[in-house]
């Protein structure tokens, strides 16, 4: 049937669009409610097609439609033996069929005007809505003029109703659809529906997860199959539906009950389920699941009653005071020690117990704690019943809430009374030891592991300049004395042998080194480091110094300072620049330039010598200093190195000396001075052009060139020193009880002097003991250090230096005594090798420290325990300020595992995200030996041990030993190889599953106290509480950042407001209509928008609602920003909490202006009640259905925006097409039209040449056809097993012969590949394209490569092959290649980057159309400049072939016709049906023929003769295949030739074809026609 006939068109037919004067729709509700079914430009689908074949066989027509008339145009829906009807809708019969009441029948076009002198019948009946709108038609047609009887208009009208029916059937499956999706995907709540007896009649995804039960097993049953016994058997069920029924909903929070039988505690809420008329259906129950919140409850009270009775237990004394100090709580402890009540102790009868001399300070220091709310220490002497006074020390802190309000005070108290009496005992001891350290001449001080001073003697505080030791104790000393290595680097903490022996415990002894005065002079030392060990716990180091100044000095002069004291030693008494090198002094110092000067009497700063020199730097010059001169000098004079900027700063003169820096060009000076208590003030100056600060390196080395520029002006004075030195230490030696000794080697003999006799209890004219008798006195366990210590120094071992301590037998009180001996290998000019040293008795000091120790140990141990505990309250103080900073996840656990690692001193601490199976972790931060990492680290539960269990139950782990912990014994050997003796691990679960946990690995097997196990659960949950709080935050301001999102794009304006009904919030649409902001709506409220005569009667509307918490609804009217006023109909719904405690108001503003318009016409209009309440409905459902016209307007401009770009494509498609066709057809009809002239000019000898160039044009016209097919992948294919390796070498000499000479040809085909289930041609044609094609792309020369290969897809990949076997057959070149861009089009039809005239752009096309429609893919790689890889993935074959053979076509001889062969030929082309008559009558078969399956009929079923039945597949009315089916039951042997051009459900002939029948495509040639026809015969017989 004509598609003319559908799309007739009429230029005078702008009447198509008039509203019909009888119906009372509008164009407008019509489209929206055509918009609302979502139908236009729809795939086909089933139920459609079979209504349009139903209308056709009813009304006996061949061909029928849907339709559906859009705004512009007309859509078919479906049809049968209809084209193209989709058109424009000034050109289509069924705009008319719609504007009608009736259904449209013309039963002759001819007499119509519309049909344009066409013939034909057409009958439409409209498709209307329930509303009477109509969308479109059911028509049918026919080519000839024909009526319909009122039967089949019945049966069409009653198809178009089923038509409508469908569409409302097909619209409720999407709606409901959509619904399914939304409650499926709220996976946390249990949403289900029952009906009103209680029987589920659906069950989301949610309800599965959480109950347990599948879709299929729920749905039927009862709901109180999720209840628990009891509820079922008190009937809460039905009592909760009946309230549900009565109030509008049912509220509970109670224990449920999951398919495997445990319980879960969950609230619920039941509402009525109604249709859209309000009859009952059912209820809505949701659920959601508060077991975690209830088992923390739980563990709160539980941690709570624990709190209570550790208080009441606690053997110290408990308060709890509120915020304005009054006690409101205190614990047994203190009732029982006082002897007073807790209401005798309430408020502030506290007081009494306080000894009555403290009780003043006592209550002043508590109220200051009060005012200044700060957390304190305090001590505070008690009296006990029995009267008493004992002391307490406490601390108390207080307690605020989330909002920083004070709360309470919480104090802590306990006994320290004889902690007291002990401390001062202790201090007395002290003392006493003191003064015998005080005594010693050696340095010593004592450290503990962070290198803090705890002891430090006199000669300590002498040696090193400082003024007391207070200033020393407690201080970390590095920086201060031993900051700088001898050669003046820095000297960094880590590298300190001192400190290093305080926290490993390994001792040091270090021969030389500079220790730093407090006035910044160094002092070269020889120090021992030993460590100081308590009860095996290691607690410091102690350190003994001796100044070898002396012994040092020639080592010092290295490098500069060494030359530099050489020169110095040869220089006069002036000491010029050039003597101090100035030039390595200003490297060193990194300064620019060097002076040496003086100080003048008037404050004049004089220059003396300049580095360097220059033509422009005088040989003296004078500055001015100003106010600052004083303050220089006198640093100066006390040899102090002056920084001139700090100076200046110190002294707030840059005004008025500043200008120095100018003089001299310089930023930064530096001055030193040269000679102590010179009256001239002598100094060098450094100077530098850049601002810096000088560095105490700088400083240092200043220093020492000032000491050796003093040391050289102090030669002489230094010799006498140094004899009046030795007169000191000889006299020192005899007051101080020391005694001296000299062993000689060679003699092996000892010298005593009178004092060391004295000590050994000998007389002075006695001889000295021997060797042998001195060592026979030695303690045997000293006696092997001695010797050794003797043969190191003897051997020169460090320095020839002799230091230790032993012990020596007294016969005098039959005991050991403790000597220290300290000497040093002399050798004199014959080599003569001595020791010579001194001797010193130290037993009671030994003593006194021995008992100094034991003291300091419990003291120690005691302020350990404290520290400990204010350490870990910090720890938690300090992590608790940063969660309360709401920082990310990162931060939080960075936090958490950096307090347990350093707080607990653990090996390695580390944050693991669990996997959901639970056996394997993922390391997200890790600390180690005081380093964070980031890194992530797989491991494996199993790999630490067998306690998985338990951390998915909730339970720490605490392995203190993992060889004799059964969990980890197995694991035992591979565990300490990993450095783990000892672990905890805590896990932490989100939603009641193990979701991440905190882990502690300790080297070595470690007791876990409950102090330690409690500390690291407390960091944990407040780590892991502020975790999933910051990610409920984050997940709520994503849910409002949307919800702001939905409300400024929504039609209607939307507010909130706190719970006092003050509004806080407006959406975009609001402020667009009043032209307000929101600081003008908060100043002025909605006054400033309300009509006058409504604010009084909405304000007290809406002050009521809030006060009751009920919705508010009301009408007025609102002034726009252009001062017209509009009405709205407000409402706004109360938000409540978990406990209905109101927490906001969400509102919105609807325009009603139309709505109260149309109702007040309709109040002048009452006369007319029908046609008002039309009007209101249609009014409000155009309100309510705003957002859903929007959203159809969008579906409409993506719709047209897909069919601009779909018509698009078919412009492109069918310019090629056209552009191809007409050259091809100019080539056919100009040869015939020369044919026809040379015939009629008697022209007969040049006909051949005509012809050939017809015959030409027509074959590459049929090559055109073929090719456009394959594109389709609508061509006729016959997929056989292919050996592609056969294929590639039988076509291997004609590809050959397609190269040039400067191209190379290679195949690489794959051993034994797989057979290919293809079309075996097409894949030729295909692989000659694509061979072509590289050549083409290698111009200047180059290599092509064919390859085979087999290869298996397991996983889908995009722009992919679908997963499965492949055999592959690519063609690769080295040609130009393409860009990214010609690739994405390369399949495209006629897309060419060949010049005009040679290509024709189909080639690609047909090989991906083809490729596609046996099932494989085709890939391109390209790369500019490299060349173009074409990979064809073919599927496997997956028959069994019994032998696959290499195919060539052979050519068939014709033959004709054997006797009374007769040939049914049914086609219905004229000129196609004439030549195969002509053909087959010429090769001597009878021919019948027919023009299509109806006038075949007679023939097929008569009794006539017929060989062989030759069809067109594509009939009018009955198709070519459903011919030889009728024909096949009628002459089962009847073997079929299909001739076709195309058939749509031939693709494949396999599929198509049965047994005897045989497939010819259009066109084709005569000799083919005549083999085919003889080939089918001859199979037949």
């Amino acid at each position: 049937m004509d598609t003319k006939i559908v799309a007739a068109t009429d230029s005078r037919a702008n009447v198509l669009k008039k509203k019909n004067t009888s119906n009372t729709w509008n164009e407008a509700d019509r489209l929206a409610a055509l918009a609302r079914y979502r139908i236009l430009d729809t795939p086909a689908e089933a139920a459609f097609d079979d209504l349009v074949l139903l209308a056709a066989e009813l009304c006996t027509t061949p061909s029928a439609a849907i339709v559906f008339v859009d705004k512009d145009r007309q859509w078919v829906k479906a049809s049968v033996n209809i084209e193209g009807g989709n058109r424009p809708r000034d050109e289509a019969l069924c705009a008319r069929a719609i504007g009608g009441s009736e259904p449209l029948v013309i039963e002759d076009l001819t007499k119509e005007p519309l049909a344009n002198g066409m013939t034909g019948f057409y009958a439409a009946a409209v498709l209307r809505t329930a509303d009477g709108l109509p969308l479109g038609t059911l028509c049918v047609l026919d080519s000839q003029p024909r009526q319909l009887s009122e039967r089949q208009r019945a049966h069409l009208e009653a198809l178009g109703r089923q038509v409508m029916a469908l569409l409302e059937l097909r619209r409720s499956r999407e709606a409901n659809e959509r619904n399914r999706q939304i409650i499926d995907s709220a996976v946390d709540y249990a949403i289900l529906t029952t009906d009103a007896q209680g029987l589920i009649t659906s069950w989301n995804q949610g309800a599965e997860r959480i109950l347990g039960w599948q879709p299929h097993a729920a749905i039927g049953s009862h709901a109180s199959r999720f209840h628990v016994e009891e509820d079922v058997a008190s009937g809460v069920l039905d009592k909760e539906m009946a309230t549900a029924a009565r109030d509008g909903s049912a509220m509970n929070e109670r224990w449920h009950v999951r398919k495997d039988g445990s319980r879960f505690w969950a609230s619920g809420a039941q509402m009525p389920l109604k249709d859209d008329h309000g009859r009952h259906l059912g209820f809505v129950h949701i659920l959601r699941d508060l077991t975690e919140r209830l088992h923390e409850q739980a563990a709160i009270r539980q941690a709570e009653e624990r709190y209570r009775a550790l208080v009441d237990l606690s053997p110290q004394v408990i308060w709890q005071c509120d915020a304005d100090g009054q006690l409101i709580f205190c614990n047994s402890y203190w009732c029982d020690f006082t002897g007073l009540s807790a209401e005798a102790s309430a408020g502030m009868g506290w007081l009494s117990a306080v000894a009555p001399g403290h009780r003043d300070a006592v209550l002043k220091q508590w109220r200051g704690a009060l005012k200044s709310g700060q957390a304190g220490s305090f001590e505070v002497p008690l009296l006990a019943a029995d009267g008493s006074q004992r002391w307490f020390q406490g601390s108390g802190a207080p307690v605020y809430d989330c909002d920083c309000r004070l709360l309470h005070w919480v104090l802590v108290a306990q006994n320290i009374h004889e902690r007291r009496l002990a401390e001062i005992k202790r201090l007395e001891s002290e003392a006493f030891t003191r003064s015998l350290l005080d005594a010693a001449s050696e340095g010593f001080y004592s450290i503990d592991t962070k290198g803090l001073v705890t002891l430090c003697n006199e000669a300590f505080v002498g040696l090193l300049g400082f003024s007391s030791k207070e200033d020393v104790l407690g201080r970390q000393l590095h920086p201060l004395i031993h900051h700088s290595h001898p050669d003046g680097s820095p000297y960094p903490l880590e590298e300190c042998p001192i400190l290093r022996t305080a926290t490993t415990g390994e001792p040091a002894h270090v021969e030389y080194e500079l220790f730093y005065r407090a006035d910044g002079t160094s002092l070269p030392v020889e120090y021992r480091v030993a460590p100081l060990y308590r009860d095996r716990v290691l607690h410091g180091a102690i350190c003994t110094f001796t100044d070898i100044s002396e012994r040092t000095r020639g080592e010092a002069q290295q490098s500069y300072l060494l030359e530099l004291s050489d020169r110095l030693q040869d220089s006069g008494s002036r000491i010029e620049l050039a003597d101090m090198m100035a030039d390595r002094l200003a490297q060193l110092m990194g300064a620019e330039c060097i002076y040496q000067g003086h100080v003048d009497e008037r404050d004049g700063l004089i220059i003396d010598q300049h580095w360097p020199p220059g033509p422009g730097n005088s040989r003296s010059a004078s500055y001015t200093l100003g106010s600052c001169a004083r303050t220089l000098r006198l640093r100066l004079s006390q040899g102090l190195i002056v920084p001139f900027e700090d100076l200046l700063d110190e002294a707030d003169c840059h005004g008025n000396c500043g200008g120095l820096h100018e003089h001299l060009g310089y930023r930064s000076l530096l001055l030193a001075p040269l000679l102590e208590q010179s009256a001239n003030c002598a100094f060098l100056l450094f100077g530098s052009r850049q601002p810096r600060r000088w560095s105490q390196a700088d400083i240092s080395l200043v220093r020492e060139v000032a000491e050796r520029i003093r040391a050289a002006a102090d030669r002489a004075r230094a010799r006498e020193a140094l004899l009046e030195a030795e007169q000191r230490v000889s006299l020192a030696n005899e007051i101080a009880a020391i005694g001296v000794w000299e062993y000689d080697f060679e003699g092996n003999c000892l010298h005593w002097d009178a004092q060391l006799k004295a000590l050994a209890g000998i007389a002075p004219n006695e001889p000295a003991l021997t060797v042998d008798q001195f060592l026979a006195r030695v303690h045997a366990d000293d006696r092997h250090a001695l010797l050794h210590a003797f043969r190191n120094a003897l051997d020169g071992v460090g320095g020839g230096e002799l230091n230790l301590e032993y012990r020596v037998y007294d016969e005098r009180n039959d005991q050991f005594r403790w000597q220290t001996n300290r000497g040093r290998r002399l050798v004199d000019g014959g080599g003569k090798v001595r020791l010579l040293g001194t001797a010193r008795d130290i037993t009671a000091e030994r003593n006194a420290a021995l008992k100094l120790l034991r003291m300091n140990a419990l003291l120690e141990e005691q302020i350990q325990e404290r520290q400990i505990a204010e350490q870990r309250q910090s720890v938690l103080m300090e992590l608790g300020d940063l969660l309360r900073g709401q920082p990310d996840s990162i931060t939080i656990v960075t936090a958490a595992v950096r307090a347990l690692g350093t707080t607990l001193q653990v090996t390695r601490a580390a944050f693991l995200s669990i996997d959901p199976g639970g056996q394997y972790a993922t390391v997200e931060r890790y600390w180690s030996d005081g380093a964070l990492g980031d890194y992530s680290e797989r491991m494996c539960f199993a790999d630490y041990g067998d306690f998985i269990y338990d951390l998915q139950h909730d339970e720490l782990v605490v392995v203190e030993d993992v060889l004799h912990d059964p969990r980890t014994a197995a694991q035992a050997a591979s565990l300490r190889l990993r450095r783990v003796q000892s672990l905890i691990c805590v896990p932490l679960h989100e939603q009641g599953a193990l979701s991440a946990a905190l882990i502690l690995l300790q080297d070595r097997p470690r007791q876990w106290a409950e102090d330690d196990i409690s500390f690291i659960r407390e960091v944990a949950d407040r780590a892991w509480t502020a975790d999933e709080r910051m990610r409920a935050e984050t997940a709520l301001r994503a849910s409002e950042e949307q919800f702001r999102t939905l409300a400024d794009n929504m039609s209607q304006f939307a507010w909130m407001a706190d719970p006092a009904g003050h509004i806080y919030w407006y959406n975009k649409r609001w402020y667009d209509y009043t032209g307000t902001t929101l600081e003008a709506m908060r100043a002025l409220g909605w006054r400033s928008v309300h009509h006058p005569d409504h604010h009084e009667r909405v304000s007290a509307s809406m002050k009521r609602a809030v006060a009751i918490g009920s919705i508010w609804e009301e009408t007025f009217p609102l002034r726009g920003k252009s001062g017209q006023y509009r009405w709205f109909l407000a409402r706004a719904v109360p938000i409540r909490d978990d406990f209905g405690q109101v927490t906001r108001w969400f509102g919105t503003n609807t325009d009603i202006t139309a709505q109260v318009t149309a109702e007040e016409a309709l109040r002048e209009l009452n006369d007319n009640l029908e046609r008002r309440v039309a009007e209101r409905t249609r009014e409000l459902a155009e309100i309510n259905h705003l957002l859903h016209l929007e959203m159809g307007e969008r579906e409409r401009a993506e719709d047209t925006l897909r069919h601009a770009q779909k018509m698009e494509a078919i412009g492109q498609l069918t310019g090629g097409l056209a552009h191809d066709f007409n050259n091809m057809l100019t080539g056919v009809l100009g040869a015939l039209d020369l044919i026809q002239r040379r015939v009629a000019n008697g022209q007969a000898n040049e006909l051949g040449r005509y012809v050939d160039a017809a015959a030409s044009s027509a074959n590459r016209a049929a090559a055109l056809t073929h090719r456009l097919l394959a594109f389709a992948r609508r061509q006729s294919l016959d997929p056989q097993p292919v050996n592609v390796n056969l294929l590639v070498e039988s076509m291997e000499d004609m590809l050959r012969r397609t190269m040039a000479e400067h191209i190379e040809f290679d195949t690489r085909l794959q051993d034994s590949p797989w057979l290919a289930y293809t079309d075996a041609h097409q894949l030729e044609n295909a692989l000659l394209n694509l061979v072509i094609n590289a050549r083409d792309a290698m111009s200047e020369g180059g290599r092509l490569i064919i390859q085979t290969g087999s290869v298996q897809i397991n996983t889908p990949q995009p722009d992919g092959p679908e997963p499965g076997e492949y055999v592959t057959l690519s063609v690769a070149d080295n040609g130009s290649g393409m860009p990214a861009e010609v690739v994405a089009k390369a399949f495209d039809p006629f897309f060419t980057t060949k010049p005009i005239g040679q290509g024709t752009g189909l080639g690609l096309s047909m090989v991906y159309g083809f490729v596609k429609q046996t099932g494989g893919h085709v890939r391109i790689d390209s790369t500019p400049g490299q060349g173009t890889l074409i990979t064809l993935f073919l599927p496997r074959n997956r028959t069994q072939p019994a032998h696959i053979e290499e195919q060539a076509s052979k050519p068939v001889a014709v033959s004709g016709a054997q006797a009374d062969e007769t040939v049914l030929v049914v086609e219905d082309e004229a000129a196609v049906r004439m030549l195969v008559v002509e053909v087959l009558q010429e090769l001597g078969y009878q021919v019948l023929e027919a023009v299509d399956g109806n006038s075949a009929l007679p023939h097929l079923t008569g009794t006539q003769r017929i060989d062989l039945l030759v069809s067109d597949i594509g009939l009018p009315g009955i198709s070519g295949r459903q011919l030889a089916e009728i024909a096949r039951q009628h002459r089962p042997d009847l073997h079929v030739l299909f001739i076709t051009g195309y058939a749509p459900n031939a693709q494949v002939r396999g599929e198509f074809l049965g047994p005897g029948m045989d497939m010819l495509a259009k066109p084709f040639s005569i000799d083919m026609l005549g083999a085919k026809v003889r080939q089918l015969i001859e199979r037949s017989g």
